[in-house]
């Protein structure tokens, strides 16, 4: 959590397993309350084609993800969208990288 409330970006790569898995859904709904506590952080899903509609998961689970930049990973300019969807950087900001594997 502490990682997720550090980061400016929160991605998330949303497969069939992850969604089915409780403790990734957990962290899912934590990264999206990190995300509301701040209004500059910003939640990135990538959605898998194994994941199929997204309903069978709960109506709830839709609704969040209106609230969040969703890229089909499957989509023909997937890499170009990721890309817009990113903070731009200026020459002046400090680079961190902070990774959570989960």
């Amino acid at each position: 959590m502490n990682s997720m409330l550090a980061s400016k970006e929160i991605i998330i790569l949303m497969t069939k397993s992850y969604l089915e898995s409780k403790i990734c859904r957990i962290n899912f709904y934590m990264a999206l309350k990190a995300t509301s506590m701040d209004r500059f952080k910003q939640m990135i899903v990538i959605i898998y084609p194994d994941v199929g509609d997204i309903e069978l998961y709960g109506k709830e689970m839709k609704k969040f993800l209106e609230l969040c930049t969703c890229i089909e990973r499957d989509e023909s300019r997937f890499w170009n969208k990721l890309l817009f969807a990113l903070p731009h950087q200026t020459k002046h900001d400090d680079i961190k990288l902070n990774v959570e594997i989960v």
